[in-house]
């Protein structure tokens, strides 16, 4: 059975997506060795599965589905900056993002508890909703970029999250290729 890399997303919008693009163009005219997220692929990652047999699929879809229903659509706004672990030894450097209804963090935890039967354990850690702007592939040089980032002042405005997505993830040489398996429609009432 083929197997599919699937992860659960929230898509972001064409005009947060431009202003990211345009953060990442100004970081990495600083330099440093980074492997910079294509801005067309930049969304909100709500858990990742790995590899799933394509027949799982639809269950997952489902599960989704379920975990979707126990929330309305809400507002998310794109501000703030960080690395993680730490800016000290940066891995991964990222946009912020801010819900403070808490749909975001219990769309989530649904989530995974609706997935959780399917054989996808939770995860080990708090959901820390970021937008990955680039992995760090040499901390060498690095130093920099941090520093700009951090200066950055970055805030791209808000959207409204109205559906959710099932997502497949092609690694190809040219970095990864997302498609949508699912649009999931958050809960209306």
């Amino acid at each position: 059975m083929a197997k599919i890399r699937t992860f659960i997303a929230i898509d972001i919008p064409a005009a947060q997506k431009e202003q990211i693009a345009q953060l990442q163009a100004t970081l990495r005219r600083v330099g440093g060795r980074i492997s910079w997220t294509r801005p067309e692929g930049i969304h909100l990652t709500l858990k990742f599965l790995g590899d799933v047999d394509q027949a799982q699929i639809p269950a997952v879809a489902e599960a989704v589905a379920r975990a979707s229903r126990q929330v309305a659509p809400f507002e998310v706004s794109i501000a703030g900056v960080g690395a993680f672990p730490n800016f000290r030894q940066p891995r991964v450097l990222w946009v912020g993002i801010e819900e403070p209804t808490g749909r975001l963090k219990t769309l989530a935890r649904a989530i995974e508890e609706e997935l959780r039967p399917l054989g996808f354990p939770p995860e080990g850690r708090d959901f820390s909703p970021h937008l990955t702007l680039g992995r760090v592939k040499d901390p060498r040089g690095v130093e920099s970029v941090v520093r700009a980032l951090q200066q950055a002042n970055f805030a791209a405005g808000t959207f409204v999250a109205h559906e959710v997505r099932v997502m497949k993830s092609d690694l190809k040489p040219t970095g990864a290729e997302y498609t949508a398996l699912h649009h999931i429609a958050l809960s209306s009432h």
